[in-house]
C-alpha cells in the first residue's frame, strides 16, 4: 500500500516537530522495564502498600521490601527512557555517520507534503495486525522498526534493491526485501552479511518500494538473481561483491 502523509499522521508519528525523534520514541528496553515495575508494583503493591501505613515498623519494612523492586524498575526505566529520546540525535549519528545539518535534511524532508509510506499489515495475522512500513522521501529511504530502531540509507548510494523468498528466518525462509547501499560496505563488519532486510513486507509493498527507488536512482540493480561477465550474483549471498562491483561501475 502506498500513500502520502497527511497531517495527523506526522502528528502521531513525529516528537517536538521530528520524525526521527518520533522513531526513537518507540519500543526499546526502558518501555520493558517500566512495564515490568507496574507489574511488580501491582501484585506485591496489594499486600505491601497497605502494610507500609499498618504503624508497624516490621510490617512496614517488609512492605517496602515488596514495593521496592517494582519502584526502582519503573524510576529507572523513565531515567533511560528519557536518555534515549533526548539523545536521538546521537543514535542515528552512530548509525549513519550522517552530520547533524544532514539530519535536519532527513527530518525536513520527512515533514514535508513529498514524503511517501510504503507498508502493509501482515496478512495472516489479521485486521489487528500491526502496520509495517517505510519512508520514502526525494533523497532518503527510511526503515523504522517497532523497536526503536532504524535504517536509514541515502537514496543516491542505494546499489541495488530486490523482492527475495529467502530471506532467512527462525522458521526457515521468510520474503521481504533486500537492499544494498555504499553505506553497508563502510558500516556492516566483515563478518556479517551486509544490506537491510525486512521480511514484514509483502510482495506488492517490496514492488512498489523497488518502483519509487528505482524512478529516483535510475542505476540500482532491481533483480534478486544477476548475470556479469559469465558470472551469476545473489543479492543474498553476494552482497559484499555487489556493492564493490556497483562502486566500480560508478568509478567510486
Amino acid at each position: 500500500m502506498r500513500f502520502t502523509a497527511t497531517d495527523e499522521f506526522r502528528s502521531k508519528k513525529s516528537k517536538d516537530g521530528s520524525m526521527l525523534k518520533g522513531i526513537r520514541c518507540v519500543g526499546g528496553g526502558a518501555l520493558g522495564m517500566i512495564a515490568g515495575g507496574i507489574v511488580l508494583l501491582f501484585f506485591p503493591g496489594l499486600i505491601g502498600i497497605p502494610m507500609i501505613f499498618s504503624g508497624d515498623f516490621l510490617i512496614a519494612l517488609i512492605g517496602v521490601i515488596l514495593v521496592a523492586p517494582g519502584l526502582i524498575l519503573v524510576i529507572l526505566g523513565i531515567i533511560l527512557r528519557k536518555r534515549r529520546i533526548k539523545n536521538y540525535l546521537d543514535y542515528f549519528q552512530k548509525e549513519t555517520a550522517f552530520t547533524l545539518e544532514e539530519l535536519a535534511q532527513v527530518d525536513a524532508e520527512l515533514m514535508s507534503d513529498n514524503m511517501l509510506i510504503i507498508g502493509n499489515r501482515m496478512p495472516e495475522q489479521g485486521k489487528n495486525a500491526a502496520f509495517y512500513y517505510c519512508y520514502i522521501t526525494p533523497h532518503y529511504f527510511v526503515m523504522p522498526h517497532v523497536t526503536g530502531s532504524c535504517q536509514l540509507r541515502r537514496i543516491e548510494e542505494i546499489l541495488a534493491v530486490a523482492y527475495s523468498k529467502r530471506i532467512p528466518g527462525i522458521d526457515g525462509y521468510k520474503y521481504g526485501l533486500v537492499l544494498l547501499s555504499a553505506q553497508d560496505e563502510r558500516m556492516t563488519k566483515k563478518d556479517e552479511p551486509p544490506g537491510v532486510y525486512n521480511a514484514f513486507l509483502t510482495k506488492e509493498s517490496c514492488l512498489e518500494v523497488i518502483e519509487e527507488i528505482a524512478r529516483r536512482n535510475p542505476s540500482v540493480i532491481t533483480d534478486e538473481m544477476f548475470q556479469y561477465q559469465n558470472r551469476v550474483y545473489d543479492i543474498l549471498k553476494d552482497g559484499r561483491e555487489i556493492i564493490q562491483l556497483q562502486l566500480a561501475h560508478k568509478g567510486q
